[in-house]
């Protein structure tokens, strides 16, 4: 029996079969569980310390299988989620870890971890510290001038893990740059997520990009050269999936604009 032998049997004794769901889902969702467990195992690596993660994102590129067209978070978070530029990653963890230690007497040298997410982007980084109870993002910039005298630009911000009973997503952090009435751009954000997450997209500007996302929250940075403009900005959505592509919840990327909880 040849192949085409066997392709036409099995094609005709199954015809009378029918799937709830496209094949095309149950592949993505097949993918996507298995990238979330990649995520995992990275998780793990990345709490050892950000070299060693470093070391992993050149290993491991970003990947997804979502259920809807997108547009890849390329030059964004990769699903290792610490993935600092080589060249600059010594500064951001000194000075980042130095500011943190700085602007709050209960964190310490002992009680500060290593990073959970790091990503280098054009003049800017993101660095992010899991405390437990709470989450640290340091947003680092080069210095402006050289010199003995050069200072690293670091901006802090401090939340508690707190997701409202219902919800499936909340702002932990969203940074941007952007004039008093101008475009919107280098967008980035964390959003915390309930565990009943699987996927996580923004939707902005007409296109809908995926999220980097791990058992807790969802990291993205919309890739590279993305303007918004001030209503695409304002108007712009989060949108949470379960693991069958059911959609949990929707908020707005600006903090401001809260959807409320789908169902």
């Amino acid at each position: 029996m040849t192949e085409d032998d066997l392709h036409d049997r099995l094609a005709a004794g199954t015809a009378h079969l029918t799937m709830r769901r496209p094949a095309g889902e149950v592949l993505g969702r097949g993918n996507r569980l298995r990238r979330r467990r990649r995520v995992t195992a990275l998780g793990s690596i990345a709490a050892l310390g950000a070299v060693g993660a470093i070391g992993l994102a050149t290993i491991l590129p970003p990947g997804s299988a979502p259920l809807t067209p997108t547009t890849s978070y390329a030059a964004g978070w990769g699903p290792e989620l610490v993935n600092l530029d080589p060249e600059v990653a010594d500064d951001v963890l000194r000075d980042c870890s130095s500011s943190v230690r700085g602007a709050w007497d209960d964190i310490t040298t002992a009680t500060l971890p290593s990073p959970v997410a790091g990503q280098s982007r054009a003049r800017h980084t993101i660095v992010v510290y899991d405390l437990g109870e709470e989450v640290v993002n340091c947003w680092w910039s080069p210095p402006r001038a050289s010199g003995a005298g050069a200072e690293h630009p670091t901006g802090l911000a401090r939340e508690r893990w707190h997701l409202p009973a219902g919800r499936h997503l909340r702002h932990a952090f969203m940074t941007r740059d952007d004039g008093p009435q101008g475009p919107v751009f280098e967008i980035a954000g964390m959003i915390e997520i309930s565990p009943s997450v699987d996927r996580v997209t923004i939707e902005a500007g007409g296109t809908t990009y995926e999220a980097a996302v791990t058992d807790r929250v969802a990291m993205f940075w919309l890739p590279e050269g993305v303007t918004l403009s001030r209503s695409e900005y304002e108007a712009a959505t989060v949108t949470a999936y379960d693991e069958d592509g059911e959609v949990l919840d929707t908020i707005g990327i600006h903090r401001q604009h809260e959807s409320p909880p789908v169902g």
